[in-house]
């Protein structure tokens, strides 16, 4: 039998490149890729492994080259593991299957079933009694869990948990035969003794840490390896929804350290969940989110409200076991679409604000808003009004009216007329609006696309808010306002020319 080597470093099982490769942030070898010995295949599913062991009773040891996951087994583990087969002693390969492995694979799966079915019938166990057996049995299994449940006054909601399907997971992999921990075991906290790498000749070894104490260690490392994974390219996908009328959506949003980035939004009318979106939708399109993504780059996922997301994170749960779940309702619209949302309010409007802030500084300016209604609006500071005073500014500003009083006011007009730059330039532009005493073209031009813009915008999104539920035009009107105000703006990072 033939030995290769190759070279690899440890991944995270759920990245989807495929199999170990060199990493130039591995720690053990500095991106220069460390060694693993390779057995030779013998059969076509092992070629879906790497054979890292062989054994002389026959079984060898595999590592997946899609996940990562290690195992003992033969062929017919290999099998169960790529195409996610539960229940065959193997834990099931988080990266889905291969056209290509499906067709390798399935034919290997069915004849090595049908062999054993015949066996099964040579010796007499038929087909109707094996039915009936596991009927009974499965019948007895769930009447022993929910008298557990009943019994103990345990909430029946425990049994959708994490923790629970875990347990009853690792018990069906054992089989016949296992025999739980007692009170006694499973409170014993006594912490693994420390022997300074020594260990006494002719003493007994130091017993194994309480069973307590192993599984709050456990988890103690699980959490930290997920806290370092989010402190390195941790992602937490934040999810929320709204209904308006018939209209619907769901958006998603990924909360980085460099900031927040628009993941998707899916229209809920147009998939046929118009009414009241299914756990099993909403779970797809979380899915769908994590692996545009990178499931190896997702931490956490957050949704918010109770029914259907709570059965939604628990499905979701079952998916991505490796990404942790979080409800909560302190997200909304702000926080999940900070990418699209708020950037349209910071750099569309903040010029405008920001030119508005300028003018509205001066003590003539000022004292004229003071007497105009809805004017003392664009007497705060612009950052206090780029997140809920659209509307009002936009009402002031779209009213001709009120913008020639304004203008036209004797105080704004000497004023005007003292500085005396630039209006003649303009004058001409905007008489057929009479107003005549407009101080900068720029500045009018970017309240033009800004009034122009919001005016249709509000329509659009139905609300008389930009955090209308019908939020995914926002893009439409991001682009929008890219091409009315003529400017490079910043989008997903990148200066975007518009010119």
């Amino acid at each position: 039998m033939t030995v290769t080597t190759r070279w690899a470093c440890p991944r995270d099982p759920s990245r989807k490149d495929r199999g170990p490769g060199p990493m130039t942030s591995c720690r053990l070898c500095g991106g220069r890729g460390c060694p693993l010995v390779v057995y030779a295949c013998n059969n076509k599913a092992e070629e879906f492994c790497f054979v890292v062991e062989r054994n002389e009773n026959g079984s060898s040891k595999f590592m997946c080259k899609d996940c990562g996951d290690t195992f003992l087994g033969t062929q017919s583990r290999i099998i169960a593991h790529k195409l996610q087969i539960p229940g065959r002693g193997v834990a099931v390969c988080m990266v889905p299957p291969s056209n290509e492995a499906r067709a390798i694979l399935e034919p290997i799966d069915v004849v090595g079933h049908k062999d054993v079915s015949q066996r099964k019938r040579a010796s007499g166990e038929g087909k109707g009694k094996i039915t009936k057996e596991k009927q009974k049995m499965q019948k007895e299994t769930d009447m022993a869990v929910a008298r557990f449940f009943y019994e103990c006054d345990i909430p029946f909601q425990r049994a959708e948990e994490a923790a629970f399907k875990r347990m009853m997971r690792a018990v069906g992999d054992y089989g016949a035969g296992y025999c739980p921990p007692d009170r006694e075991r499973i409170a014993d906290n006594r912490p693994k003794a420390d022997t300074g790498g020594e260990s006494a000749k002719g003493k007994l070894p130091d017993k194994p840490p309480g069973l307590l104490w192993a599984c709050m260690e456990t988890l103690r490392r699980e959490k930290e390896a997920c806290l370092g994974s989010a402190m390195r390219t941790g992602v937490t996908l934040v999810s929320d929804g709204a209904r308006n009328a018939k209209a619907g959506v769901v958006a998603y949003a990924a909360a980085t350290p460099k900031g927040s980035v628009f993941v998707s939004v899916t229209d809920a009318a147009a998939s046929g969940q118009a009414a009241a979106p299914t756990p099993e939708f909403l779970a797809a399109d979380a899915e769908a989110a994590v692996r545009k993504v990178g499931e190896q780059n997702v931490f956490m996922v957050v949704m918010d409200g109770p029914f259907p997301c709570a059965q939604a994170l628990q499905i979701l749960q079952g998916s991505l076991p490796r990404v942790m779940t979080m409800r909560s309702a302190a997200w909304g619209w702000d926080a999940v679409l900070q990418d699209i949302g708020k950037r349209f309010r910071t750099e569309v409007l903040a010029p405008v604000h920001a030119i508005l802030l300028h003018v509205t500084n001066h003590p003539v300016i000022y004292g004229v808003l003071e007497g105009l209604k809805g004017g003392r609006h664009l007497l705060e500071p612009a950052e206090a009004r780029l997140s809920v005073d659209v509307v009002p500014v936009r009402a002031f500003l779209s009213d001709k009216t009120v913008i020639k009083h304004l203008w036209s006011h004797p105080a704004v007009s000497l004023w005007l007329d003292e500085r005396g730059a630039g209006r003649q330039a303009v004058r001409d532009r905007h008489t057929a609006l009479g107003l005549e005493h407009v101080h900068n073209g720029d500045w009018w031009r970017l309240v033009e696309a800004f009034v122009t813009l919001v005016n249709t915008a509000v329509p659009l999104v139905g609300e008389h808010d930009l955090d209308a539920p019908n939020l995914y035009k926002l893009p439409l009107m991001y682009d929008q306002a890219c091409a009315a105000l003529q400017q490079p703006l910043s989008h997903n990072g990148q200066e975007v020319d518009t010119t």
